[in-house]
Order: C-alpha cells, then sequence, then structure tokens
C-alpha cells in the first residue's frame, strides 16, 4: 500500500508542475505581447519630436527612482 500512496502523491506532483509550466507559459506570452506593444509604442514616439521630451522625462524619472531604490533599500 505505501508503495501506491507514493505513485499517487507523485503524480499529484507532475500534475502540479505540469499546471505550473501552462501557467508561466502564458504569463510569459502575455509579458512578450505587451513589451511588444511597448516597443511599438516608443518606437512611435522616437519617430516624432513630441514624444522624445516625455521619452526622456520618464528616462529621468526611472533613473531617479531606481537611484533612491538603491539608496532607501541597499543590497548587503
Amino acid at each position: 500500500m505505501p508503495d501506491q500512496d507514493a505513485r499517487d502523491l507523485a503524480h499529484k506532483a507532475l500534475g502540479r508542475m505540469d499546471a505550473h509550466d501552462v501557467l508561466c507559459t502564458e504569463r510569459w506570452n502575455q509579458q512578450r505581447k505587451a513589451m511588444e506593444m511597448l516597443q511599438r509604442s516608443l518606437d512611435q514616439m522616437s519617430r516624432n519630436m513630441l514624444g522624445r521630451i516625455p521619452a526622456g522625462i520618464i528616462a529621468v524619472l526611472s533613473g531617479l527612482v531606481g537611484w533612491l531604490s538603491q539608496r532607501a533599500f541597499p543590497i548587503h
């Protein structure tokens, strides 16, 4: 009987791993689509002059937030 219990447990674990793989694949695909949309938006913004100013401001603010985060939460 313990052998069958171990087999059942292994089967459940494999099922959970398969479900996890499916979920991760779906999330990665969603992230790829979002990144492609973001890239297209950034490409469009870089084509016109008015888009460069907000992109520059966003880049500077992102850098500032990153710098402040690093100062507030240093890695040991």
